[in-house]
């Protein structure tokens, strides 16, 4: 092949590295929706309620590739028919995938701090938590998610790949505007809606 050939054999691959460059929708269920896909690794911080003293650090492996690492500690707060437990964690995501749109994949990088309350029934795990900071949403996207919201949840709708509820309070920028919420809201857990970028 000739020089101009690879050269724009070269050019057509970097764009598709790049991805498509699709955006959230400029939507509360889009925003709602990157932040529930967000959330998802604060599982394994409420999975270690069952023995609470520390949380320490260690990996999650997220389900379309990359990991989020979870810092943090935990202190077992009430016992009897449930337990309580309080714990602030910090996730860093290093190209974690977590959650497919029409356009690919949605990889996250950057951190979030959690401030989780669990409580662990016989039958149920809920979770409550305030979710702070900003991550990049990339692979398919350019785009970020910047919260200060509380979520109230059921721990095992953060694994859901099917209908979820969440009640979430406070509000969630991303590149198409900033979005208020005091209000239960109902998604489908692990999609994201996108547009594709203008530009």
């Amino acid at each position: 092949m000739n020089r101009s050939v690879l050269t724009l054999l070269a050019a057509s691959l970097s764009l598709v590295a790049c991805g498509p460059g699709a955006k959230i929708a400029a939507t509360k269920q889009g925003a709602a929706e990157a932040l529930f896909a967000a959330s998802r690794p604060s599982k394994a911080g409420a999975d270690k309620n069952a023995a609470p003293a520390v949380i320490g650090t260690f990996s999650w492996d997220c389900p379309e590739g990359g990991s989020a690492k979870v810092v943090g500690t935990g202190v077992a707060v009430g016992f009897g028919t449930t337990t309580s437990v309080a714990q602030n964690f910090t996730l860093e995501f290093d190209a974690c995938g977590l959650a497919t749109s029409d356009y690919g994949n949605a990889l996250y990088d950057g951190q979030l701090t959690f401030t989780q309350a669990v409580t662990a029934a016989a039958t149920d795990v809920s979770v409550s938590q305030g979710i702070k900071g900003r991550v990049d949403v990339r692979g398919a996207f350019d785009d970020f998610v910047d919260a200060d919201v509380t979520q109230a949840i059921d721990a095992s709708a953060l694994a859901s790949t099917a209908d979820v509820s969440m009640n979430l309070k406070g509000s969630i920028t991303t590149g198409e505007g900033t979005f208020t919420f005091d209000e239960m809201v109902s998604l489908v857990g692990g999609h994201l809606s996108a547009t594709l970028s203008k530009k």
